[in-house]
């Protein structure tokens, strides 16, 4: 089994997010074209009116799989939204590892991975979770937690799983 972060599983979220009626602190602005979201903006509600805040943006590849999401703050002074970070989901056939890079003003570039998890299925019930941060003093990767999850309910996963073809 490989798991797939898919076009349905992000539309699946934002519904989510839209339909929580007990939460009326923020507002979802989304952005769709051919049943994709492609971006969501979310917006303080505040009793003055609405308040640019965080927007959400995210990239496919030709299997409708969700390959990176970036999120972005809005700078009110500039009126402008600005880079904050970004997902990358890479995918093989036991699983996928998601990295967390984040903007360099400076440089005006995304730095290397900051974080990265890796989540890998192994004889079709049980799955490793490993997580890691990248450490500067010794240019490597730190594992910062590992788990198995036997069983995993994939019903509850970020993701849609699929049977891999033998």
């Amino acid at each position: 089994m490989e798991p797939i972060i898919t076009v349905s599983t992000v539309l699946a979220m934002f519904m989510s997010m839209v339909n929580q009626t007990d939460n009326n602190q923020y507002c979802y602005n989304a952005d769709m074209e051919n049943s994709k979201v492609n971006n969501i903006e979310v917006y303080d509600n505040l009793k003055s009116g609405l308040k640019a805040k965080v927007k959400y943006t995210y990239v496919y590849d030709s299997n409708d799989r969700l390959t990176e999401k970036q999120t972005l703050a809005y700078n009110n002074m500039t009126k402008t939204w600005m880079n904050m970070s970004r997902l990358t989901y890479k995918y093989n056939d036991n699983g996928m590892t998601i990295e967390k890079c984040l903007w360099n003003a400076e440089k005006n570039e995304y730095s290397r991975p900051v974080e990265m998890a890796q989540y890998e299925f192994a004889n079709g019930n049980v799955m490793a979770v490993n997580n890691y941060k990248w450490n500067n003093e010794t240019a490597q990767y730190r594992n910062t937690g590992s788990m198995l999850i036997m069983n995993p309910d994939v019903n509850r996963l970020m993701a849609e799983i699929k049977k891999k073809k033998h």
